[in-house]
């Protein structure tokens, strides 16, 4: 006595109710509905048959706990109709690449479970993803231009077009260190800097707060980028800021707790850093540095410190407080001698408004940071047509595997996810693992049996820069 079930051409279910039946959600009946849906995540149910529903709590009770978004409309012999406006959640998991708008994503692990298969194809995917619209129609050496030489990000960092000398070259990509290598060696130290470039990465992002005395720790801590500073999950539970002490005080402490991911033997002998000794580390090194403006008061004391060491053309200054990075064009509004400012900055977004690029340019940055979710063609290219350079960033871990769960098309952050990112064109990406993005891109380049090497380890003007910070530690 039971309902049937049809389904139309429109992917519409059809349940047709049989006249004995006293509802189509009721006995066995509701079990079969339970069960279709369950394993074929309809969106919508029509319901036709005779007679009145009678089970409508049972309606209430069953699709609610199902936990999908299900229209009901009963139409019965005498014309009577109800709709129940059930409020539903939607089953399917939200897809990184429609959020970035990619109509034809390469395959998940699902697909392919083979890990090595499956990086093969994400690297042919990626490089037709940034070379194949412009050139597969095309076979005209003065259409088929270089792309590359767009190592930097933007205008200032090699955002151009290469020369027409008739090769497809893949975009270059500069990879950086988000708070060094984070998974390798504790972060925010020389170690974990130096981990990352030879890991194949440009340059590293990193953490800057003014502690009590004056001097400058490279730092993250706990908190949002609001109340950061946190030492707790850092500082094996210790309370309060980093802000409330001295140098002394704060390379005292141990690096031990929750909000660290390296093996644990790598914390023993780490402390807090003072960015002037990572300073003289990048000096040497010529590495690029993001240095994000996380504490307040920064601002000043890191410039200076900056121009002490000489190292202005190595250096980004970038914030999600915009009016950090303004105040520094403000205090140096040099310009080279192609009109290009001399300090460079990066404005950080975490979810960009409609009128970010306008933002941006209000404090007159250099560089737009987008969250590595939000880093979408359009908006890259709005960036790049404003003449700024791009970077994408990934959040802190713990937050980004939050994400990973809550996506249904990536499984961890892994080559998958940086190339979904990069075919919106970006200039930089500042990840967590630079190895894997500099396994991806090499793989890209290789395959396009290119010489001029797309990871970009040498482009004078591209430094990438770091992520923001979420209430769970992202940047």
């Amino acid at each position: 006595c039971g309902p049937t079930f049809s389904i139309r051409q429109d992917r519409l279910l059809v349940l047709r109710q049989s006249r004995r039946s006293h509802g189509p959600l009721k006995g066995r009946g509701g079990a079969h509905l339970a069960h279709f849906l369950l394993h074929q995540q309809k969106i919508r149910l029509i319901v036709v048959g005779r007679g009145r529903m009678e089970s409508r709590e049972s309606g209430r009770i069953l699709l609610p706990l199902l936990g999908f978004s299900i229209e009901i409309e009963i139409d019965n012999c005498r014309c009577d109709r109800y709709q129940y406006g059930l409020q539903r959640r939607d089953h399917a998991p939200p897809l990184l690449s429609e959020k970035l708008g990619i109509d034809e994503p390469p395959p998940t692990h699902k697909d392919i479970q083979c890990a090595e298969t499956r990086k093969e194809v994400i690297s042919e995917w990626l490089r037709s993803s940034l070379i194949g619209d412009d050139n597969e129609d095309d076979g005209d050496a003065d259409t088929n231009a270089n792309v590359n030489g767009n190592n930097g990000e933007g205008s200032g960092e090699g955002g151009g077009e290469g020369e027409a000398d008739g090769s497809t070259k893949v975009p270059a990509i500069k990879v950086l260190g988000h708070r060094g290598a984070l998974y390798e060696a504790p972060e925010n130290t020389i170690v974990s800097f130096e981990t990352a470039l030879e890991q194949g990465a440009v340059g590293v992002e990193l953490d800057v707060f003014k502690l009590r005395c004056g001097k400058l720790a490279v730092f993250h801590g706990d908190g949002s980028d609001v109340l950061p500073g946190g030492l707790r999950s850092y500082c094996d539970g210790r309370e309060g800021s980093i802000v409330n002490l001295t140098a002394e005080e704060a390379q005292e402490l141990p690096l031990k707790g929750a909000a660290h991911f390296c093996p644990e033997d790598k914390l023993e002998e780490a402390q807090i850093e003072m960015l002037e000794d990572v300073l003289e580390h990048a000096k040497e090194s010529g590495h690029e540095l993001k240095i994000e403006l996380k504490g307040p008061g920064t601002e000043e004391p890191v410039v200076e410190l900056v121009e002490q060491m000489d190292m202005v053309d190595q250096v980004t200054f970038s914030s999600f407080h915009h009016d950090r990075i303004e105040k520094i064009r403000k205090m140096r509004p040099q310009v080279d001698e192609e009109g290009k400012h001399v300090y460079k900055t990066g404005a950080l977004f975490t979810e960009p408004p409609e009128d970010f690029v306008e933002k941006a340019k209000e404090v007159d940055a250099t560089k737009v940071h987008l969250r590595y979710d939000t880093c979408t063609k359009d908006r890259v290219d709005a960036i790049h047509d404003a003449g700024l350079d791009s970077m994408a960033w990934c959040r802190g871990p713990t937050t980004m595997r939050k994400d990973m769960e809550k996506f249904g098309d990536v499984k961890e952050e892994d080559e998958h996810v940086y190339s979904l990112v990069l075919q919106s064109g970006v200039q930089a990406m500042c990840v967590n693992r630079p190895d894997k993005l500099s396994s991806l891109v090499e793989a890209v380049v290789d395959e396009g049996g290119d010489d001029n090497n797309g990871v970009n380890k040498d482009d004078e003007d591209e430094h990438p820069k770091k992520q923001e910070n979420n209430d769970e530690n992202d940047s």
